[in-house]
């Protein structure tokens, strides 16, 4: 019998259970995972637990400390894990900052099946597209055409990403697994602007397998995409209009407490109401409206502003590795191993100096010490020589400007 097991994360979807994995073996075996579930449940009046019954999945609950510091069996998996191998989810980030790219890759670009980076320019050090357009819509006509012949045996789900957002993958196929990827879906957070319906960018948007298919059919040649839209920072919109037209509209992406799932502002903005006179536009536009302050977001949001590569490093952690006390914690607890024991740490150094421990009074081992052990002063000093080379420390002309240091010369 094997068992399918679920993390427990703070905020990202894996919340803490085991799956009976022997049903969903049967089950998947018979078809494609998504082709066979979803194409009996096509409508969102299905949640994921709603899904995962139906679909014969189990849930039972697991000790997240025995899932982190215990050994995993041969035949178990976190729910998210299990939902990665069958529910394939491309990311696709539009690149305005290399740093922040390198970042994503480092984290949540991680927990996506595949990713792909866009942009104006190239790099060496990253596997980015570039493309040459002459509009946005133009961009991104040309990038949904690349992710298609690349990908389209594989995918299900598209997220179009631009590089300052962090995302949440599990929870995109938290929320998505019940659809039927075949067909036209069109997900993200929904504004009016001009009577067109469109999800905006800046909090990203995930088309289906089957809503790509209809746009590179549309838009078969780059020749097409150009003359598709003419103006630069409304892809969204072009996008939105360009699907209406073939039938598709964006969705209601809202929690079952009307809360957002997909958000174009960083949390900080978002969960106090006092901050909200900046986006008022962005909650008037709405065609879903979320409360503002401390209910805006959905325990499973998928997306939200970051501002930058060093909030997305601070938002993994967060996320993915800070862990809060719940119960259990008793492999949690154990000390660090060391190779070394600690009561044999000044016997060594000891040994190291040639001297028996038996024969070395406290004031004798305090100046061994001091001798091989610099001051923090001494050792600033010296790393500070080895970066200059020869040149004394302070503010002479060999001296390394400090970063801190105005730029104007003055004190």
């Amino acid at each position: 019998m094997f068992f399918l097991v679920c993390s427990y994360r703070k905020t990202n979807f894996s919340l803490g259970f085991v799956i009976g994995f022997g049903i969903a073996i049967w089950h998947w075996s018979r078809n494609d995972v998504s082709e066979t579930t979803c194409s009996k449940y096509k409508s969102s009046k299905y949640s994921y637990r709603e899904w995962a019954v139906r679909a014969g999945i189990k849930t039972f609950p697991l000790d997240y400390d025995e899932l982190s510091y215990g050994n995993m069996d041969d035949g178990m998996l976190t729910e998210a894990a299990f939902l990665k191998h069958h529910v394939y989810v491309l990311c696709v980030v539009h690149v305005k900052k290399l740093k922040n790219a390198v970042a994503i890759k480092n984290t949540w670009g991680k927990h996506c099946n595949a990713l792909e980076f866009f942009s104006l320019f190239s790099n060496d050090d990253l596997p980015i597209v570039q493309l040459r357009p002459k509009s946005s819509w133009h961009f991104l006509c040309d990038s949904i055409r690349y992710v298609w012949k690349k990908h389209k045996h594989k995918l299900h789900w598209v997220a179009f990403i631009p590089d300052d957002l962090f995302v949440l993958p599990e929870n995109i196929r938290f929320y998505v697994t019940p659809f039927n990827y075949s067909k036209p879906f069109y997900f993200g957070h929904t504004l009016l602007f001009w009577n067109q319906l469109y999800n905006v960018a800046q909090a990203g948007y995930i088309l289906s397998k089957g809503a790509l298919s209809l746009l590179t059919t549309k838009f078969n040649s780059t020749e097409a995409c150009r003359d598709g839209g003419k103006y630069w920072k409304n892809e969204d919109f072009y996008l939105g209009k360009r699907l209406s037209e073939l039938g598709v509209v964006p969705r209601d992406t809202r929690d079952a407490l009307g809360r957002g799932r997909f958000h174009g502002y960083n949390l900080n903005q978002l969960l106090f109401s006092g901050r909200m006179a900046s986006l008022s536009d962005y909650y008037k536009k709405s065609v879903y409206p979320v409360p503002q302050g401390p209910e805006c977001c959905s325990r499973h949001s998928a997306t939200f502003h970051s501002s930058g590569a060093d909030k997305i490093h601070l938002y993994d952690y967060l996320l993915y590795r800070l862990k809060v006390f719940a119960r259990g914690g008793r492999r949690g607890n154990r000390p660090a191993p060391t190779p070394v024991p600690e009561e044999e740490v000044w016997r060594q150094f000891l040994r190291e100096q040639g001297v028996g421990d038996a024969d070395v009074s406290a004031q004798q081992f305090y100046e061994l010490w001091k001798s091989e052990i610099s001051s923090p002063d001494a050792f600033n000093e010296k790393l500070r020589r080895e970066h200059l080379g020869s040149a004394p420390s302070g503010s002479g002309p060999g001296a390394a400007p400090r970063d801190d240091a105005p730029s104007d010369g003055t004190a």
